[in-house]
Formats: C-alpha cells, sequence, structure tokens
C-alpha cells in the first residue's frame, strides 16, 4: 500500500510573536493522498509558509519558534527537527528567492545537488537546465534574474529526483509569460515522476489552476487546514471563527523558555568539541577554495604590520625604561625576546585574528540563514554543521598558523632593528640576546596556542552566524556577538596554555 504524502492526527501548530504565541492550527486532522499537484493557498501572513517549515523541520531547536501538538506524518515518516536524513533525500525545496549558493555558477549550484561529481554531475545539470528552459544560464548567480533564479532552483530542487517537491512563490514578481513558463515546466517536472507530490505555495491562483490537482488551503482565523478540489479555487468560503486573538505564554513556558535561551550559548558552545571532530573529515571539498583564500591571505598585511609594529614597540620600552646596563642588559634582552615570541606576539596574531575572521565568518553564514541558503542545504544532501564548518575549521586554523609564523618572523625583525638602533649592538648580536633562550618548547607551545585560536573561531563564527536570522540587524548581531565571543576566548586560550607552559 502506498503510503500518503501528509498524515495529520489532532495537530495543533502555533509560532511566537514577540512574548505571546499566536495560534496556527487547532487539533488538525487530514490525510493528503500521494501524486497530487498541490496549490498551498491562505491569505498574506497566514502561516503557509511557517506549515511548511513544521512538516519540513526547519525550526532551530536550540531557539524553537514553533510549538507542535499532535501527530505528523510526511512521507509515511514521523516529522521530526530536523527531519531524518533519510527523508530529507526524499524531497526537494526551492524557495522564493532561490537560496543558491553565490559561490557557485548556477550550473555547478545544480551539479553539487545531484550528489554525484564530474560529468556525470555536469550532465545532470545541463539536462535539468534544459527541463527547467534555461539551456545557457549565466556564468554567475548574480547575473541571474528573478525568473531565472527559480528556475535555477528548481532545477536544484528536481536534481535527485525526489518524491515531494516544495516550491515557495515560484512566480513571485514575475511577468505574466514568464509566470506562466514556469507553471508549465512545474506540471511537466509533476508528471515527469510516478506518484510525485509537488506542493506550491503561490497568490498566482489563476495561473496554476489549470495545472493543479487540488487546492490545500490554511485558514488561520478559524485554524482549520482543509484540502479542496480544484473546482472550489474562486468559491469563497466563510468560517467561523474558532481563534482570533493571540494567546499569551503560560508561566511555564516563560520560564521553560528563559531557561532554554539561558543555556543555549553555553549547550553551542559545548557542542563544539563534538562538531569539531566531524568537520575533520571534509566532504564537500569544492566549499572549500573560497573559505581558505579568505581566512589565510585576506588578513595578512594587517597582521604582519602589526607584528612588526608589535615586535619594536615591545623591545623599545623594554629599553627604553631600564636602568640595566652591560651583561646585565643581555640578560633582559634575553627575556625580552622569550615574552615577546613566546607570549606577545602569538597573542597580539590572535586576538587580531580571531576578531577579523570570526567577524568574516558570522557575517557570511548569517547572510546565508537570512536569505534560507541553510535551510536548502540539507535536501541537497549538505549538512551546513560539518560541510559549511569543515572549511571554516581548515582555513581557521592554517590562517593562524601560518599568520602566528608570520608574525614571529616580522616581529622578530622588528625587534632586532630597534635593539640595533637603541643599544648600538650589531644585527647578529641583537639577535643572539634576543632569542638566546628561545628553543623548540616555546615555538610548540605557539603551535598548540594557533591551531587551539584556530578552532576557536571556526566554531564561534559557525554558531554565531548559524542561528535564525529573518532580518539585516539579526546578521549584524551574529557578526558583533562572534567578535566578542572569539576574541575573549582566545584571550582565555592563550593565558591558560601559558600557565600550563609555565608549569612544565
Amino acid at each position: 500500500m502506498t503510503p500518503s504524502l501528509l498524515e495529520l492526527d489532532h495537530f495543533s501548530l502555533g509560532y511566537r510573536q514577540g512574548s505571546r504565541w499566536k495560534p496556527l492550527l487547532d487539533e488538525v486532522d487530514l490525510t493528503l493522498p500521494r501524486g497530487e499537484l498541490l496549490l498551498f493557498l491562505g491569505p498574506s501572513g497566514g502561516g503557509k509558509s511557517t506549515f511548511i517549515d513544521a512538516i519540513l523541520g526547519l525550526d532551530d531547536c536550540w531557539a524553537p519558534r514553533l510549538y507542535r501538538e499532535g501527530h505528523a506524518l510526511l512521507l509515511g515518516e514521523r516529522v521530526t527537527t530536523p527531519l531524518k536524513r533519510q527523508v530529507r533525500q526524499r524531497i526537494g525545496i526551492a524557495f522564493q528567492e532561490g537560496a543558491l549558493l553565490d559561490d557557485f555558477s548556477p550550473q555547478e549550484n545544480i551539479s553539487l545537488a545531484t550528489g554525484w561529481s564530474g560529468r556525470t554531475a555536469r550532465d545532470r545539470a545541463r539536462e535539468l537546465l534544459r527541463l527547467v528552459g534555461l539551456p545557457e544560464p549565466p556564468s554567475t548567480v548574480a547575473a541571474l534574474s528573478g525568473g531565472q533564479r527559480r528556475r535555477i532552483a528548481l532545477a536544484r530542487a528536481l536534481a535527485r529526483d525526489p518524491d515531494l517537491l516544495v516550491l515557495d512563490e515560484p512566480t513571485a514578481g514575475l511577468d505574466p509569460s514568464s509566470a506562466e513558463a514556469i507553471a508549465e515546466t512545474i506540471r511537466k517536472s509533476h508528471l515527469a515522476r510516478e506518484n510525485r507530490n509537488t506542493i506550491v505555495v503561490t497568490h498566482d491562483v489563476e495561473i496554476f489552476t489549470p495545472h493543479a490537482d487540488a487546492i490545500l488551503e490554511i485558514d488561520p482565523s478559524a485554524a482549520t487546514l482543509r484540502r479542496r478540489p480544484i473546482e472550489e479555487v474562486t468559491k469563497p468560503t466563510a468560517i467561523a471563527s474558532k481563534i482570533t486573538v493571540t494567546a499569551p505564554f503560560r508561566w511555564s513556558e516563560r520560564v521553560t523558555l528563559t531557561t532554554a535561551a539561558a543555556l543555549r550559548g553555553a549547550g553551542k558552545l559545548a557542542r563544539g568539541p563534538v562538531r569539531l571532530t566531524q568537520a575533520l573529515w571534509p566532504r564537500q571539498l569544492r566549499l572549500f577554495p573560497r573559505t581558505l583564500l579568505e581566512l589565510v591571505l585576506a588578513p595578512a598585511l594587517p597582521l604582519v604590520l602589526a607584528a612588526g609594529a608589535g615586535g619594536a614597540l615591545v623591545t623599545a620600552f623594554t629599553l627604553e625604561n631600564t636602568p640595566l646596563e652591560g651583561a646585565l642588559r643581555y640578560h633582559l634582552l634575553a627575556g625580552a625576546g622569550e615574552v615577546l615570541l613566546g607570549v606577545a606576539l602569538p597573542l597580539l596574531t590572535g586576538v587580531l585574528f580571531a576578531a577579523r575572521s570570526a567577524a568574516g565568518g558570522a557575517a557570511r553564514i548569517g547572510a546565508m540563514s537570512r536569505q534560507r541558503i541553510l535551510d536548502a542545504l540539507p535536501f541537497i544532501g549538505i549538512t551546513p554543521s560539518r560541510d559549511l564548518l569543515s572549511p571554516l575549521l581548515y582555513g581557521s586554523v592554517i590562517g593562524m598558523v601560518v599568520h602566528t609564523a608570520a608574525a614571529i618572523v616580522i616581529g622578530s625583525l622588528g625587534a632586532i632593528w630597534t635593539t640595533e638602533w637603541l643599544t648600538g649592538l650589531s644585527r647578529y648580536s641583537a639577535a643572539s640576546a634576543l632569542f638566546s633562550s628561545i628553543g623548540k618548547e616555546e615555538l610548540r607551545w605557539a603551535l598548540i596556542k594557533a591551531i587551539a585560536s584556530g578552532c576557536v573561531v571556526a566554531i564561534v563564527a559557525y554558531e554565531s552566524g548559524s542561528s535564525r536570522k529573518e532580518s539585516a540587524p539579526a546578521v549584524e548581531r551574529g557578526t558583533t556577538t562572534a567578535i566578542t565571543t572569539a576574541t575573549l576566548i582566545v584571550l582565555f586560550v592563550h593565558l591558560g596554555l601559558t600557565q600550563l607552559s609555565l608549569i612544565r
């Protein structure tokens, strides 16, 4: 027996609206058969996208916006947050703005979604591009028009031949001819697979009515969800209102949410080591190049200049504020060199790199969250918490190590030049005095600090950016949080490891 597409049993749904709960559905019983193209209709702001998020498991487990009660089965499997991997693999989704990866070309976006590589993936991408009527797309995502973005998003959603296709406003903002062409393309893709279900969230009822099999209608004033025949699309319905006002949080809900908010940040950082362990084994090497270039090369010049200035300033301050002369000055310079290379330069590099790279990583991941790219990626076989964290991890660690090494070299040159200038010692004598007590042990601890700091930057950037972002200020707040948190933790990492090195 073929399972139903969706089964709801006494299903209730609501979402947070400020400090109150907004009820959306109240004990709905509904079964949707397989094989239909459904138009999902309802008033603007009536909860269509919220319902789609609920049944696709697209809520944030750590900061839930939704509450659900009752039972829900999708494609014969219980709805969870997030959905099980084997369920996600059977679903293709295209959000309103496309949720395309800007780092890849339109064809590469589709190739990535096929789960294959090489010529097979490229051939599949070209086949899908022809299917959606865009055989020769622009070379970059930035050059795509609105209609082209929606076609590429549809092609990517079809890349794994899904059982369920969910399309969010696929014709929004398009002219009538382009909208009609996309509607016809959706109908063809729906018919190309037996028992495929397609759910189209739309306000363009007239365009899709000739292609649809039935209507899925949500009525937030009555808190109902119904399937209706397509013939009733133009018939107005009058349903007595059951729920018309928002319901305040119960006291127990307030306590639970407050406690969850207080523990959420600590919990995210606590799961960091587990995620870092998973990220050690990258699966999507195609996501690496841009991240590695940005983290390794972009901060190079400012950090090198800061290291040179730091080495010169520390040495000048040491020499200008001591009465020691003669042989004692040699020991003073040896101590200054040990502090400079073992503590000051690695710390300076760690703090500057953490601030810059955590901000960049959090802003990039935050922008992807706002554009719903993070929601779309699991449905094309990419796990954001692993496949996006992995390049961040390797880029941050490699970048931190490279820049720490460069800082030690440039800072040492600045210290040698300053010593030569202030004391009259030869360059060789100045270097011998400064680095007489520096050995492999000090350099080993500098390497450990760099690696640990790189791991901190990666996990803080990802966790700060990946929480749901629904506005530009939310992205900005996530970026600011990443800068503050990464810098503070890196300071404590250096403090702790320095104390440990002294003990040992």
